[in-house]
């Protein structure tokens, strides 16, 4: 682990990544966010899935927690993580004051984005199931082929 990994998890507590566990009532979001961003930076992405996770049942409508809880999910491949996310994301958004007008476009963009790349995975996951049904019944009926024609051949004796 690099040196600047190790010190990033010191300094927020998590010197040995996943034994640290906080109560809930001791969550805030910049504390939790950083303990994603720390998991995610020492490459432990189920870790800073699970961290963003605990982290949004304190703050459910983190906008930050939200796009990273849905980022890891779509690395993942988790559609159903992602999908909550995107969602509770765009419902966040929506919700935010519109006094700055920029910072709730970005935010639009980053929600957009994620429902988007969110369908993708959804599409991607449809297809390979499908691929699998396929492949399946294929292989299936090649070996009813090669069954039929060992009883053939058995017969034929």
């Amino acid at each position: 682990m690099a040196r600047g990994t190790v010190a990033a998890l010191a300094f927020v507590g998590l010197g040995s990544l996943q034994e640290t566990r906080w109560p809930e009532a001791f969550r805030s979001a910049d504390s939790s966010r950083a303990r994603v961003e720390a998991l995610y930076g020492a490459g432990d992405l189920p870790g800073a899935l699970q961290e963003a996770l605990a982290g949004l049942r304190a703050r459910p409508d983190d906008p930050v927690l939200l796009r990273r809880a849905g980022q890891l999910a779509l690395a993942l491949r988790l559609p159903d993580v992602a999908t909550r996310s995107a969602s509770a994301l765009r419902a966040a958004v929506a919700a935010m004051p519109s006094s700055d007008e920029a910072t709730r476009a970005w935010w639009t963009n980053e929600a957009t984005a994620l429902s988007r790349d969110t369908a993708d995975l959804e599409a991607r996951e449809r297809e390979l199931d499908s691929d699998v049904s396929r492949a399946r019944v294929v292989s299936l009926a090649g070996l009813a082929a090669v069954l039929a024609a060992l009883f053939a051949l058995a017969r034929g004796r």
